[in-house]
């Protein structure tokens, strides 16, 4: 847990988040809602700490491919803040189950594929990152690169939109 490799963080964090989900989805909300509270923070600030390393695993290995995100100087300095990516990530899985966000249900509907296809990338870069992770920390295959490049593309177009 304690070495400074990207691939060793991911994969720790990455455990963490799984850890925290199978908990979460045993719980029953009604009976525990103080708990509910608490891993429901504890999954978004783990999902937070996930697309952080993510981030700097990009940076890293593809640093010269990266999404264009000029559109992010329009918006306001308090909006773009620490924890943007995981409220995004949060949002994309909501409507990727269908849900309607803030009653919004015509702007929902038409962002649905587009969130259906960041998760699937999602997962697809944590199976791949992790699987790396556990073969050679040393090494960023190409499999793993188009991989975070598509990630990377599909997750500009979920922020701009």
């Amino acid at each position: 847990r304690t070495d400074p490799q990207l691939l060793a963080q991911f994969y720790y964090a990455d455990e963490e988040l799984n850890q925290v989900a199978t908990e979460l989805d045993s719980l029953d909300g009604r009976k525990d809602p103080q708990r509910c509270t608490l891993l429901v923070n504890q999954f978004r600030s783990c999902q937070d700490n996930v697309l952080n390393i993510i981030s700097q695993i990009m940076d890293e290995c593809i640093p010269n491919d990266r999404a264009n995100r000029d559109f992010c100087v329009k918006f306001p300095e308090e909006i773009r803040h620490d924890n943007l990516a995981g409220q995004l990530w949060f949002g994309a899985e909501c409507l990727a189950a269908g849900s309607i966000i803030m009653n919004r249900e015509i702007e929902s509907i038409a962002m649905r594929p587009l969130a259906k296809d960041l998760t699937r990338s999602l997962e697809e870069v944590r199976s791949i990152t992790r699987d790396q992770a556990l073969r050679d920390l040393n090494l960023y295959t190409d499999r793993m690169k188009d991989a975070l490049r598509h990630f990377d593309s599909l997750f500009a177009e979920f922020e701009l939109r």
